[in-house]
């Protein structure tokens, strides 16, 4: 698994003048971090790291002794970003190994283009784990279908509520966007849906659903961001209900691209 991310920030300078006077006006804080990121904790987990325009951020956590395609947890909520500080305060962490879901702060410092550090905490007590993560330099390229269409083989996992799945999953991607999954193990519960290059920042904008109502999925719509990484041909899928209660991640490999 690779480790190597970035933060792309936004500062703008405004300067007017005229009448035969002359001002500056004062420079307008960083307020974006968005990038894909990649790094490692204190405790050797590694990390994927969504940051999208809008603040919204998912991270897909692995254990240092599991599989290339398997995390044991998500955790997702939304960051500020001011002055080469981020912050956060309504993050949730999903085990996905037992715990349910757990309330967490982010705080961290970047410098533009190249890293974040910081500290994920408990908020009760005020300790956890330190991380380090790296700007992905692949990120800067706009999103091609071209580049995802064909199959992905991996892991999904899942949560609604209290519940969590997790299930060896293939993905197959065509070259207009569709998306459709399947699990070998629960052949009733695929699921479909699309995947278009994003709008407002360089990943794939993605919505799932599932086929069955009867699936620990079925009946509601999640919408989020897939990440494909070039060097491993891996593709990382992020998506939740609009109220954060239910949601499919996926980490699989490209096994046939489409010609």
């Amino acid at each position: 698994m690779k480790h190597v991310v970035s933060v792309i920030a936004t500062l703008a300078l405004v300067a007017c003048g005229g009448g035969g006077s002359t001002s500056t006006s004062p420079e307008v804080p960083d307020t974006k971090v968005q990038g894909f990121y990649k790094g490692v904790t204190d405790s050797s987990s590694y990390w994927n790291v969504f940051i999208r325009s809008n603040g919204e951020y998912y991270i897909l956590t692995q254990a240092p002794d599991s599989g290339g395609d398997d995390f044991s947890n998500a955790i997702f909520g939304t960051v500020t970003a001011e002055n080469g500080d981020i912050t956060s305060t309504d993050t949730i962490l999903r085990s996905f190994s037992g715990g349910g879901t757990l309330s967490r702060n982010l705080s961290a410092s970047y410098v533009a283009g190249e890293n974040i550090t910081g500290i994920l905490e408990r908020p009760e007590d005020g300790t956890g784990s330190g991380f380090t993560v790296y700007f992905d330099s692949d990120y800067q390229y706009p999103p091609d279908l071209k580049n995802i269409s064909g199959a992905f083989q991996g892991k999904n996992k899942g949560f609604s509520g209290d519940s969590s799945e997790s299930e060896p999953a293939l993905i197959t991607i065509d070259i207009n966007g569709k998306l459709v999954g399947s699990r070998p193990r629960i052949s009733g519960c695929g699921f479909e849906g699309t995947i278009r290059p994003g709008t407002i920042d360089n990943f794939f904008d993605v919505s799932i659903s599932f086929l069955r109502p009867d699936c620990l999925l079925g009946d509601i719509i999640l919408d989020g961001v897939a990440y494909y990484d070039p060097v491993y041909k891996q593709l990382l899928i992020s998506a939740l209900t609009s109220d954060k209660s239910a949601g499919l991640f996926f980490s699989g490999i490209n096994k046939f691209s489409e010609p």
